[in-house]
């Protein structure tokens, strides 16, 4: 506010010049009115003073005009900021959106066309497979065999007489084929879940064996996809023997935990 600043000062100095005018008039007046001068003299000190007042108007008019001035562009300038942090707003919005639907995109790209294995391990492909060969949606590709194998679940077939008696949490005791249980022993698990309805006259049972592939005999047996065996499933006093007719097989962690 320099201008301002600067018309402010005129405004002051043109007072005092209006103020000593003022005075030299009135002292003029007097000594007209007491015959001492004559009229053209107190005219002329008229004169001055109407001049030093009509410079002081203006001047103050000016003054007025220069806060209006002031006052307005601070609300331009206001608006200005107001419309900019507007479009700041508008822009992050606009950006947030851009990036949550460029995520949404890759997720569905990713769930299309990338082959994405719950852990890492040895692969295994189901048949032959050529180069830029069409896959079916759903169809079976590959088996993972994991490098690590301390969480291992057994996948049984329950037949429904006597299911009703199978609880989770019970022990079940498994004897592999390839592994003689009279010289290896059992792994040794829980039932983890029971499917909620019967197909093809069997109940499907999971079970975790949560000491890997080390036996009631403290064996540690090497493990491979493809084990089959029969299950022994705890159930209070009475044991119900059932074929594993499922592989057991390796998952992740976080599975088992469920």
């Amino acid at each position: 506010h320099l201008y301002y600043d600067y018309t402010y000062d005129q405004k002051q100095t043109k007072m005092s010049d209006l103020n000593l005018a003022e005075k030299d008039y009135d002292r003029h007046q007097a000594l007209f009115d007491s015959q001492t001068i004559p009229v053209a003299e107190l005219e002329k000190s008229q004169s001055r003073y109407l001049i030093k007042k009509s410079s002081f108007e203006s001047i103050r008019t000016s003054l007025a005009n220069i806060n209006i001035q002031i006052s307005r562009l601070e609300g331009n300038v206001l608006d200005l900021k107001l419309q900019d942090q507007q479009k700041k707003e508008n822009l992050l919005i606009s950006l947030n959106e851009a990036y949550d639907n460029l995520n949404a995109q890759l997720d569905m790209w990713e769930q299309r066309y990338v082959l994405k294995a719950p852990a890492s391990g040895l692969c295994i492909f189901t048949k032959y497979w050529s180069k830029n060969q069409n896959i079916t949606q759903g169809e079976k590709l590959m088996t993972i065999i994991p490098h690590k194998t301390e969480n291992i679940i057994g996948k049984l077939l329950l037949p429904v007489r006597g299911a009703g008696k199978v609880k989770k949490g019970q022990t079940v005791n498994i004897r592999l084929h390839n592994y003689p249980y009279m010289e290896f022993g059992m792994l040794v698990g829980v039932v983890h879940s029971i499917s909620s309805i019967p197909s093809e006259g069997f109940y499907y049972v999971e079970v975790n064996i949560p000491n890997g592939m080390k036996t009631s005999y403290g064996i540690e047996i090497a493990f491979s996809q493809k084990m089959s065996g029969s299950a022994e499933i705890i159930t209070g006093d009475i044991r119900l023997l059932h074929r594993v007719l499922k592989p057991i097989k390796s998952i992740l962690t976080d599975r088992v935990k469920h």
